[in-house]
């Protein structure tokens, strides 16, 4: 007997008990045939069809097309006489589908040792395929997950250098050393004392008040981009802003931003290459007490 036979038992058909069951309202990709739901639903359909009980029979399905599933049943006397027969067994079939079913099902695919008959080779191939997937899966994790590692460290650097670049402009337009919270402070008590100052003949005398644009530029300049700032300039006309990037993107971003300041336009940005990084020119000017520019 060659190592295919002794491994495989193809009786004919009719030793088995067949049924075509409706499955159009199963959902189509319902082949998952040990599931407990799906086959105590199989199971209950095949038993209207058949004369004794399905807990005396071995069973296999296989989906015929989306409205119907083909069911094979063999008693479980005859299955456990064939595999006391053959101790190797992994494959009990029959030889053919009988013809007045009218379906092209493979055969040999309606294996009966399955469920709580399948033999213990076929479990165990089982799952060494299944701890191998769960293997390449774990290392795919972990390589994903160094990434991620190097990808944070990287930002928390960057966070920390367009930090002590924001707190160097606060700093250099507050006049103080202090960092960066306390350099806000300082511009909104500055804004508060000029507010409350101001009368309506000074106005016409004090320079215009440009603390609150600065500390709403501070607000708005995006934390997450690196950014090396070169001049923030702020007179009563408008603020210019003088910066290097790593790309254009970062440029564009950047202009969102500052578009966003309440109460100021942003005008065209100037966004150029500069050798291995781009130069960010811009200008903002104060709108309209009516809301125009």
């Amino acid at each position: 007997m060659s190592a295919a036979q002794a491994t495989s038992a193809i009786l004919p058909a009719t030793a088995f008990y067949w049924a075509i069951l409706d499955a159009s309202d199963l959902p189509a990709n319902a082949e998952r045939w040990n599931d407990p739901s799906l086959r105590a639903t199989l199971d209950e359909r095949l038993q209207d069809q058949l004369p004794i009980a399905v807990e005396e029979l071995a069973i296999a399905f296989n989906r015929i097309n989306q409205a119907s599933i083909l069911a094979c049943a063999l008693p479980v006397s005859t299955l456990r006489c064939a595999v006391e027969e053959q101790p190797e067994l992994l494959l009990l079939a029959p030889d053919a589908v009988p013809p007045e079913l009218n379906t092209a099902a493979d055969a040999h695919a309606l294996n009966l040792l399955n469920g709580p008959f399948e033999p213990p080779a076929l479990a165990h191939a089982k799952r060494r395929r299944t701890n191998a997937a769960l293997a390449v899966c774990a290392a795919a994790i972990a390589l994903a997950s160094l990434g991620i590692l190097r990808r944070t460290d990287h930002l928390r650097s960057e966070a920390s250098a367009l930090e002590s670049e924001m707190t160097e402009a606060a700093a250099h337009t507050s006049g103080s050393r202090a960092d960066l919270e306390r350099s806000r402070r300082l511009l909104d008590a500055e804004r508060e004392r000029l507010i409350l100052t101001r009368t309506e003949r000074a106005q016409k005398h004090v320079p215009a008040d440009v603390s609150s644009a600065v500390a709403a530029i501070l607000a708005a300049w995006p934390t997450d981009l690196e950014v090396r700032t070169q001049a923030l300039s702020a007179t009563a006309q408008g603020l210019t802003i003088a910066a290097e990037l790593h790309d254009g993107a970062g440029g564009q971003e950047l202009a969102k931003a500052l578009g966003s300041v309440p109460g100021w336009n942003l005008q065209v940005p100037r966004i150029r290459s500069n050798g291995k990084s781009v130069r960010f020119d811009a200008s903002l000017q104060r709108k309209a007490a009516g809301g125009g520019t």
